[in-house]
């Protein structure tokens, strides 16, 4: 027997809260009979957590009609896209055009050659602007038809010597766009596969970076290739751990695309990627000032249609802000302000939640009890650790996941809790002994332990400190400082200290 289809129910469960109400405007305008079976169908599907075909058939009504129920998911189906269509021509460009030019083509069926001339000479500008070669060609084709649906009267021979000029122009442009996508799809293949930041994949980037076309803006004739040349240069940048290089890349980009508003909202996923990607490089440079300029710009974005279009916008928008506005906040060591953003953090998860990839949710956990933390807001700070703690290891997670049982160790310790750190100090020894360059939490679990059975002098305070300053020397063991200052605790402690307020001094 045939599995029934759900690609209706997950076009449906795909769609935008707008584009809900749009369809439903559709379909009840689209469908004059007064059941509008359509429309039944739609409100039914779209209130369904899950599909089940064999309660969509009862509900309806077609329990003795399945073929019935058949033929009309498929017609749902067909009304949805052009719904779509429809709702994505308001604020679509590319669309725009391509219905315009469809609009010259029935002007020359009926033989109006001055309308469909009239139209087509603000398209061609349109279609150059927006780099559209493709358009470009169609319009060029459809003048070529005029002429010869003219036969050819008043058309000198020079006119058709600068549109085969025009069309081979337009084949060069298309020729090198291609050229520089084919090999920038390449280098995101590369990335894909092997992941982040590793040797093999700077390996592989280098050979293709290392042609002429990555080498020289001068060969990236036009808009798109440019993009594609300063968007590929600046991700092998960042993938050598070039910051700064992969910033001024990123930053010619965005530069490229804001003088172009068509073309920005035309590659509005592009442009909000490499604005993440910017937004990155200015924190890792500490550039402070761009950045809250970059977080402020990224927001103003949900005001723009061709962005809202994009999938999770919004909640996308909220993760990203947030995670750099908190990294921002903590490497300042400004836990206040850090602090006062939790609050609003907590609210965004509850509207987002399902829209969050999870190991984002948690980086953003794991920094609001970083704050709580610092702020001595010890048992705060046990509540931000236990979702994190629920959760099953995730590869991606792996660090966070790990910083946040160490924490919970230490919240644990600041409270007082003498029982409870035992045990825990005992668990997090066996999941360090996986991980060769923990010698730094190594040595504070040792101090910790035995403080749960007797109060630790200023004088071993201050040698787990020195132990420590010496282990942040080391490239090795440095790396355990950028989830978790162990220093700044250390020291705090030996000083007498709050860990907010000897930040300043040994972060």
């Amino acid at each position: 027997m045939k599995t029934p289809s759900d690609d209706l129910y997950q076009l449906i469960a795909g769609l935008s809260l707008s584009e809900k109400r749009y369809c439903s405007i559709y379909l009840a305008k689209h469908n004059a009979d007064e059941e509008n079976r359509y429309l039944a169908l739609f409100d039914y599907l779209k209130a369904q957590p899950q599909y089940v075909s064999k309660d969509a058939i009862k509900h309806l009504g077609y329990a003795t009609k399945p073929n019935h129920y058949a033929v009309l998911k498929t017609q749902l189906y067909e009304q949805l896209l052009d719904a779509l269509h429809q709702y994505d021509l308001f604020s679509n460009p590319e669309q725009q055009l391509l219905r315009s030019i469809h609009q010259c083509h029935l002007l020359l069926q009926k033989g109006l050659f001055k309308q469909c001339e009239k139209r087509m000479k603000g398209l061609l500008q349109t279609a150059a602007d927006m780099n559209h070669y493709e358009a470009q060609l169609q319009l060029q084709n459809l003048i070529m038809i005029m002429h010869a649906r003219k036969y050819y009267r008043g058309v000198p021979e020079r006119e058709l010597l600068h549109w085969q000029g025009q069309v081979e122009h337009i084949l060069a442009d298309l020729t090198t766009t291609t050229h520089y996508r084919y090999h920038s799809s390449l280098i995101y293949k590369l990335q894909y596969e092997v992941g982040g930041r590793s040797k093999e994949l700077a390996a592989k980037m280098k050979q293709i970076v290392g042609l002429p076309l990555f080498k020289n803006i001068k060969h990236a004739t036009t808009l798109r290739a440019q993009l594609d040349y300063y968007q590929v240069n600046a991700l092998y940048r960042f993938t050598n751990m070039e910051a700064e290089k992969a910033f001024e890349y990123n930053s010619k980009f965005l530069a490229l695309l804001e003088s172009n508003m068509v073309m920005q909202q035309q590659l509005a996923d592009r442009y909000f990627s490499v604005l993440n990607n910017y937004l990155i490089d200015c924190l890792l440079l500490k550039k402070y000032n761009m950045l809250d300029e970059g977080i402020a710009k990224l927001r103003g974005l949900q005001k723009v249609a061709a962005f809202k279009r994009l999938v999770n916008f919004e909640a996308n928008v909220f993760r990203l802000g947030y995670l750099l506005e908190m990294n921002r906040h903590i490497s300042e060591g400004n836990f206040t302000e850090a602090y006062k953003a939790s609050h609003a953090i907590a609210k965004g998860m509850e509207t987002y939640a399902d829209k969050i990839v999870k190991h984002n949710r948690i980086t953003l956990q794991y920094l609001m009890a970083y704050s709580c933390f610092a702020l001595g807001k010890y048992t705060e700070a046990l509540d931000w650790l236990w979702p994190i703690l629920q959760e099953k290891e995730m590869a991606v997670a792996q660090e966070v996941q790990l910083a946040a049982r160490m924490l919970q160790v230490l919240c644990h310790f600041e409270i007082g809790d003498t029982l409870l750190v035992p045990p825990l100090v005992k668990a997090m020894r066996r999941l360090l002994k996986k991980d060769e360059s923990s010698d730094m939490p190594r040595l504070v679990l040792s101090l910790v332990n035995t403080g749960s059975n007797k109060t630790i002098s200023a004088k071993e305070w201050h040698k787990l400190a020195t132990a420590i300053d010496t282990l942040a020397s080391n490239k090795k063991s440095a790396g355990s400082l950028n989830l978790f200052n162990y220093k700044v605790w250390a020291w705090g402690h030996a000083d007498g200290v709050s860990f907010a307020g000897t930040w300043t001094k040994y972060a």
